[in-house]
């Protein structure tokens, strides 16, 4: 089997240094610019990790391991909408809760993009940073030579996946390592729109934010589900949540305008 490619490698390596920094730094960005809190931002990335990589994952385990789990994952459609309406739902409702009881106090809306920082953050980190992490484990595997023996002391199921993986790690070009910073990047644009939809719903004491969220949240990640699983071209899936996160955004701002000219009467 041919090796990884050193500019591969970079790239896996400048993805997973970015997975901590590019959170990290926005941050940074908005307590130097805008005097943000940093409770927000810690908060964030509590309530991400515990009600999506913990309490969603838990359940969609369970739920995906019955009868009824196992029929919406023979369908692309209904498996895309049903990881799209948990995600909405554990992270919308999680994000809720913190802006309703723990961030009360921090009612500035600078405080729910550095709450967005944190949130987004923790999700950059666990998927493009650990995903990062494996692919140069992996490629360290492959121009070692040591990826017979490896797949030697696992499961045939699971052998097979790993050498597929082995197979496409050697010939996808390094660019395709880089198209998951700028996915990424966009997921943490669209956690930062969210988080300010929440906020406005929490603090205007209204449901019609806050439902706007959760219908976003889950129609980006089910658009995004259903057409990895239709095998669309990476390229062309994220040009689509693309728009779909600019269409969000211009809500944001449209509810933004609503609120202070409520202020101001």
């Amino acid at each position: 089997m041919e090796k990884v490619s050193f500019l591969s490698m970079a790239a896996m390596a400048f993805c997973a240094v970015m997975s901590i920094a590019v959170p990290i730094i926005l941050a940074i960005v908005l307590r130097k610019k805008y005097r943000a809190d940093w409770l927000p931002f810690v908060v964030g990335y509590v309530v991400m990790f515990l009600f999506a990589f913990v309490l969603e994952k838990g359940t969609n385990s369970l739920i995906l391991s019955t009868p009824a789990g196992r029929f919406i994952q023979s369908n692309v459609f209904l498996f895309g909408l049903f990881g799209g309406f948990m995600a909405a739902l554990f992270e919308e409702s999680g994000r809720a809760l913190a802006f309703g009881t723990i961030l009360r106090k921090n009612d500035r809306m600078v405080n729910a993009l550095m709450y967005g920082a944190g949130h987004g953050g923790m999700e950059f980190m666990m998927i493009l940073g650990v995903t990062s992490i494996n692919n140069l484990i992996c490629a360290g595997i492959i121009n070692s030579g040591q990826q017979a023996s490896v797949l030697a002391q696992l499961l045939p199921e699971q052998a097979e996946k790993l050498s597929t993986a082995f197979e496409v790690m050697v010939t996808v070009p390094p660019g395709i390592f880089l198209l998951g910073l700028a996915e990424r990047c966009m997921a943490l644009a669209l956690q930062l729109a969210l988080s300010c939809l929440v906020f406005l719903a929490v603090q205007r004491r209204q449901f019609r934010p806050f439902f706007i969220a959760f219908m976003a949240h889950a129609l980006v990640d089910a658009a995004a589900g259903i057409l990895s699983g239709l095998q669309v071209p990476e390229l062309l899936i994220e040009c689509v949540i693309l728009v779909m996160t600019g269409l969000v955004w211009l809500v944001v701002r449209a509810e933004g305008i609503k609120a202070k000219n409520r202020e101001q009467r």
